[in-house]
């Protein structure tokens, strides 16, 4: 071993990738840790002692030695440390063996046992805190859903256990605050432009509302905190039950009893009414937009079914999802809410105020009655003709003020004989035929809600209205409000305080 070490010493590489007699494979397994790059096994050999191979070391030191000092090449980059017992070696960069490179740098090896890793500097224990930090790695799907697991930790905070729902907005995941030991709901939107902005204009309403309503007495959702997370705005909001629109599904889509119809309406038309005394319009209501505060329920046998239903517990509710609400000073997108709850001067185009979430209502308290979606459609023209079927015909007003091509002299234009007419026909009827019996609760009902759905924004009923209503004059004192004229006057002399 050691004529190779004097080879190296004296600043020569010999050329690896061609056989090579001159090193045993004792030399091999003491000089290889050593060296950047390990010894090729070609070198391996018994003939020890080749004269031709000898030659040609002395042949190339001797080359070496005349090598004018300008001539050589630059010195190699800084080599590696090699620790080995209480000696002094030459670092050897076998990387590139195209020729002898000189000078060589000399450092002293460690007294310890051979170690091919350098030694840098001690180790130092990570700091769980500052590791905790440290945010993930933060990865989005197709569609813009943030992509997590269950047990992942946002803020440093949030704790994710269970995916509560999606939509076209984003994802509902129920969290735990690790802060405070509270489990809560957190709205997770899409990292897309345009939900990012919705969620700013709901994040701005909920602050309004949490300003005008602090103990939540309106029974609008509280929202407890919101942060950007890697471009996915996150809300955090009170834990909720199901909404009434799950529960009605759970339950194969059998309506609600009269008195848990009664209940639902009056809050939600108090809710709203808080909101239209502050200037705001919802313009998003639907039953998947109301939450039972708790879905608990009992089982119960329904004899005219012969089948066994469920009965929620407890029907109070929360008003939720704020993302299209809107300030009577705001600028009106043309078309809002939901299909079904859309009312007809949104479809036509004629302009939108408070009055279109009243009739929102109206649709929302037939269908927990009975379970079934008063405009099952997804076409305009078809939907204004299940209006005239249900409701009668659409005012000669309205026909003639709107732009959009539904009408000819005033009529709307709408083929009855056609498939889709007989469809209107077979499935729709006059909406007092809808009632199951002429009880006065039921007439009441079916009063309330036809109130609610006249066609003229102007004519149709107020939500402060709507309270005075006998159908819930049936309100037993424990699910009562406070006073709605007291509220809705202290609303309309600080209305200022929810604008943006």
């Amino acid at each position: 071993m050691f004529h190779v070490l004097r080879a190296i010493h004296s600043g020569m590489e010999t050329d690896w990738s061609q056989p090579h007699n001159h090193i045993s494979e004792a030399d091999h397994q003491q000089l290889g840790p050593y060296c950047r790059q390990a010894v090729p096994q070609q070198l391996y050999s018994h003939q020890m002692q080749s004269q031709l191979q000898h030659q040609l070391l002395q042949q190339q030191v001797c080359e070496l030695s005349l090598t004018p000092q300008s001539a050589l090449p630059p010195p190699p980059p800084q080599p590696q440390m090699a620790l080995v017992q209480s000696s002094w070696w030459p670092v050897v960069d076998l990387q590139n063996s195209a020729g002898p490179r000189l000078p060589w740098t000399w450092i002293p090896c460690m007294e310890s046992t051979v170690q091919t890793e350098p030694e840098l500097e001690p180790e130092i224990e990570p700091d769980p805190e500052a590791e905790s930090s440290r945010a993930p790695s933060v990865e989005d799907d197709e569609d813009g859903h943030l992509i997590y697991r269950h047990g992942d930790v946002l803020q440093d905070r949030y704790k994710i256990l269970a995916t509560l729902g999606e939509g076209t907005f984003g994802k509902v995941v129920k969290v735990k605050d690790m802060h405070v030991d509270h489990v809560m709901a957190l709205k997770i939107i899409k990292n897309v432009e345009k939900y990012r902005e919705a969620a700013k204009l709901e994040i701005n309403a909920l602050e309004k509302i949490a300003e005008k309503d602090p103990d939540g007495r309106h029974l609008c959702v509280k929202m407890l905190d919101w942060f950007d997370y890697h471009g996915h705005m996150c809300i955090a909001f009170e834990m909720l039950g199901l909404s009434v629109f799950d529960f009605l599904k759970d339950n194969n889509y059998q309506p609600y009893p009269l008195d848990a119809v009664r209940h639902v309406a009056y809050q939600l038309c108090y809710s709203v009414k808080f909101l239209h005394d502050n200037k705001l319009t919802h313009t998003d209501l639907k039953p998947e937009n109301i939450l039972f505060v708790d879905s608990d329920f009992e089982i119960c046998y329904n004899s005219k079914k012969k089948r066994d239903i469920r009965r929620v517990k407890r029907t109070d509710v929360r008003l939720i999802d704020f993302g299209s609400a809107t300030f009577d000073h705001e600028h009106h997108s043309t078309i809002v809410s939901t299909r079904h709850y859309r009312a007809p001067e949104v479809i036509l185009e004629l302009g939108w105020s408070q009055p279109c979430d009243v009739w929102s209502i109206g649709c929302i308290i037939f269908e927990l009655y009975l379970g079934i979606t008063l405009f099952q459609t997804h076409d305009n023209r078809e939907h204004l003709a299940m209006m005239e079927r249900i409701l009668g015909p659409i005012p000669y007003r309205m026909a003639r003020k709107t732009k959009t091509k539904y009408f000819y002299h005033g009529k709307l234009d709408w083929d009855e004989k056609s498939s889709a007419g007989r469809y209107v026909r077979e499935n729709c009827k006059p909406l007092h035929r809808y009632q199951n019996t002429e009880d006065e609760d039921h007439r009441q009902l079916f009063d309330l809600i036809a109130r609610m759905l006249e066609y003229e924004p102007s004519s149709r009923l107020t939500l402060g209205e709507a309270l005075h209503h006998p159908f819930f004059d049936k309100i037993p004192p424990h699910q009562r409000l406070d006073d709605f004229r007291a509220a809705g006057d202290e609303g309309r002399e600080r209305s200022h305080s929810l604008s943006r």
